[in-house]
């Protein structure tokens, strides 16, 4: 779990076995680690606890790091996690961008909550955030 963590923040945890691989990039592929974690629902809840526990210390979460754990929630085709996962945004200070809104879209297709859709391209639009080639894509699978 550990690698699959430092994956998600800027600030890798240090490695305390220095006879392990090096830790990963700081700037991993989003879908190569939203891939890892949707191996199992319990690599994407350690992620995210280790994202809270950051939070929690004072340190600065980025979106992408949890725009990723919805990704994998979409993935793993769980609407209600992906979801849980978004109402957390505020109490990481944090407010959703359109890889936000794709994640959970993509979410909403593989499960084929088609309504829940429609209701996110409504916020998103309330929200003036613009939409990107992705977001038109999904928009035309929940039709």
């Amino acid at each position: 779990m550990e690698s699959v963590a430092n994956q998600l923040c800027p600030n890798p945890i240090p490695n305390p076995n220095p006879t392990s691989p090096p830790s990963p990039s700081p700037n991993p592929n989003p879908d190569q680690v939203a891939n890892e974690l949707c191996r199992e629902a319990e690599l994407v809840d350690d992620a995210y606890y280790v994202l809270e526990a950051r939070r929690t210390e004072g340190e600065a979460v980025p979106l992408p790091a949890i725009n990723v754990i919805i990704e994998a929630c979409a993935q793993l085709e769980d609407l209600d996690r992906a979801f849980a996962t978004w109402g957390e945004l505020e109490a990481f200070g944090l407010a959703p961008d359109v890889h936000t809104f794709n994640a959970l879209l993509h979410t909403c297709v593989r499960t084929r909550e088609m309504g829940s859709g429609q209701r996110l391209l409504q916020r998103m639009e309330a929200a003036e955030i613009k939409r990107d080639a992705q977001s038109y894509f999904l928009e035309c699978a929940l039709a």
